[in-house]
């Protein structure tokens, strides 16, 4: 239940938030489905960039590789050592020892270390003998290697270099696999008809040493020969093999292949010296889940739409705050708890502003019509206490005088004036004294006349007694204030007997000024305490007394009876003790009023 009233009273701000960060999160895919798009896709270039940088550098150390054997090759060419020796007969002489000892100088004069260790220079002539640079051998005998397809070629090519691969490597350096051959024929200067051939045999581990193996999970480097032959691959089970789908690739410059079950993307670099295509597969799945651009964008993007979040929140509920206060007091309006003193704090949007502001003039409006009501309400019933004051009982005046009469026809004419004195008095402060407030001793003396009265018309046997505390006397109280209750206990209180006693105090209570008529009478109820209005003064009954109270000093004071039947009555009047200001007195009131 509580959850469901909070869901219900944040309606608005949930589904304001719900809103925004719905947008946030499908504009945070969107853009990050659209960044790693374009990251992968620029990742990718860069690879395949980098790579064909790195088969370009790849193919200018070959052409190096190939100038520096290329060189050692036409030197065997241009040697008299090597002409003598494969046109010499006789071997047993001087000459052709330093014939022999002359080739090899040579041979490791031009070649450097790193060529002296990766290939051999094998030299073959027409009369049987042959020549191999460094601690090898022949693989095959000269024999099988003039009647090759490969020596064929070479006499076809009319002295120009052939390169090919041969499976049995011609010499024991391939270590029994085949080697990569640039092969040329050994002709004297005036005559086409070769003397002897000369083969540089590079195994495929040199082949391979061109930064061929080093390479990373995501891409591979080929070397392929014309025929389609693997000559180096970072795999060497595939060394050696036909793979005729790259070859073709390699010829047409495919940027994208299958290969293994994997879409590659495919650099080449063709090497016109060596007459092979240096090739490079790009596994772009691989380079993706290597460089985590998924994973990275998703955790950026998270953390981008977080932040963005937050302050959107603080934001979306500064907004709506005031949305939330404008509600909640109109809830307690609905309910009953509207407060008019309280405005709503004009903040937040212009639009909220304006609602604000209109509620407060709302507010005011209410204020302001209540206020009059009160007002008139007050006045009304102010006009309507004030006239019953005013008013003096037709009843009471024809039995008053009545009794006066009959004081003079016995010859009690002591009597008879004091009466007439307090009837007067009791006259001047009801209708002549127009003022509400009078001092609590001018009120003491209001009662005394009344009672006065009452003793005269029917005799002294209920006694009353007036105290008055010293601080009370010059205190402020409204006229008639008392004298009500003390009629109602003269008539209704002592219904069952002849006689008792009305004793009424006037006393300060911390800043309260209480007043109460006690007396010990038979005790009422008090819906019965205002059935017989014949004979009383005023029109002014208790209940009246007690609004009268409220509408003068507030709710907080007014009258309170406890009795019960045979036990006499207390009556207790609560209003604030307020020092006694005298008004100016009408002097034509003063002027007429006569002297006691």
């Amino acid at each position: 239940m509580k959850l469901k009233k909070w869901l219900q009273t944040n309606n608005l701000f949930l589904r304001v938030i719900s809103v925004a960060v719905a947008g946030v999160i499908l504009a945070t895919i969107l853009i990050t489905w659209i960044s790693i798009q374009t990251l992968q896709k620029n990742y990718l270039k860069t690879f395949r960039n980098a790579n064909q940088i790195f088969t370009e550098q790849i193919n200018t150390d070959m052409t190096e590789f190939y100038a520096e054997t290329a060189t050692v090759m036409q030197t065997v060419r241009e040697s008299w050592a090597f002409r003598r020796y494969f046109g010499i007969l006789d071997m047993s002489t001087p000459k052709a020892s330093y014939t022999i000892y002359s080739m090899k100088r040579q041979i490791d004069a031009i070649q450097s270390n790193q060529l002296k260790q990766t290939i051999r220079i094998i030299a073959i002539g027409r009369n049987g003998r042959s020549f191999i640079s460094g601690e090898s051998s022949l693989s095959i005998s000269q024999e099988e290697i003039l009647n090759s397809t490969f020596t064929k070629s070479i006499q076809e090519a009319n002295g120009k270099p052939v390169v090919q691969y041969v499976e049995n490597g011609l010499s024991t350096i391939a270590k029994g696999k085949g080697a990569y051959v640039i092969g040329s024929s050994l002709t004297y200067s005036n005559s086409t008809v070769p003397y002897g051939y000369v083969y540089a045999v590079i195994p495929l581990d040199t082949m391979s040493g061109f930064d061929i193996r080093y390479t990373g999970a995501a891409s591979e480097l080929f070397l392929l020969d014309t025929q389609g032959t693997v000559l180096a691959a970072p795999d060497t089970d595939l060394i050696g093999t036909k793979q005729p789908e790259l070859l073709q690739s390699a010829r047409k410059k495919t940027e994208k292949i299958s290969y293994n079950g994997t879409t590659c993307s495919v650099v080449y670099s063709y090497q016109p010296q060596l007459h092979c295509y240096i090739m490079s597969l790009i596994d772009q799945e691989q380079i993706l889940r290597d460089a985590h651009i998924f994973r990275n964008a998703i955790l950026v993007s998270t953390c981008i739409c977080i932040g963005l979040m937050i302050p959107m929140f603080i934001l979306i509920n500064h907004s709506v705050q005031p949305i939330y206060r404008l509600i909640r007091r109109m809830s307690k309006t609905k309910d009953g708890q509207l407060d008019l003193t309280s405005k709503i704090e004009e903040s937040g949007s212009y639009e909220i502003k304006e609602l604000s502001h209109v509620y407060n003039i709302l507010l005011d409006d209410i204020n302001r019509y209540i206020n009059q009501l009160v007002e008139e309400q007050s006045n009304r019933r102010k006009a309507e206490i004030h006239a019953l004051q005013m008013q003096i009982n037709p009843h009471f005046i024809y039995n008053t005088l009545t009794t006066i009469k009959w004081l003079i026809w016995q010859g009690e004419t002591e009597k008879s004036v004091k009466s007439i004195d307090a009837f007067i008095m009791i006259l001047r402060n009801t209708i002549s004294n127009k003022n509400e407030i009078i001092s609590v001793a001018e009120e003491a003396k209001n009662l005394e006349n009344y009672m006065f009265l009452l003793h005269t018309r029917f005799s002294e046997q209920i006694h009353t007694d007036i105290f008055i505390a010293e601080s009370c006397e010059s205190l402020s109280i409204p006229k008639l204030l008392v004298q009500p209750f003390v009629e109602n206990a003269f008539y209704h209180a002592f219904s069952e007997t002849t006689s008792g006693l009305i004793h009424i105090f006037f006393r300060k209570k911390e800043d309260d000024l209480v007043i109460e008529v006690v007396d010990n009478g038979s005790g009422m109820k008090l819906d019965d305490a205002q059935k017989n209005r014949k004979e009383s003064f005023t029109g002014i009954g208790i209940h009246n007394v007690d609004d009268r109270i409220h509408l003068i000093y507030g709710q907080e004071y007014g009258v309170s009876i406890q009795s019960n039947l045979g036990s006499g009555t207390r009556i207790t009047i609560t209003i604030p003790a307020i020092p006694y200001q005298s008004p100016e007195t009408d002097t034509k009131n003063t002027a007429d009023a006569p002297k006691e």
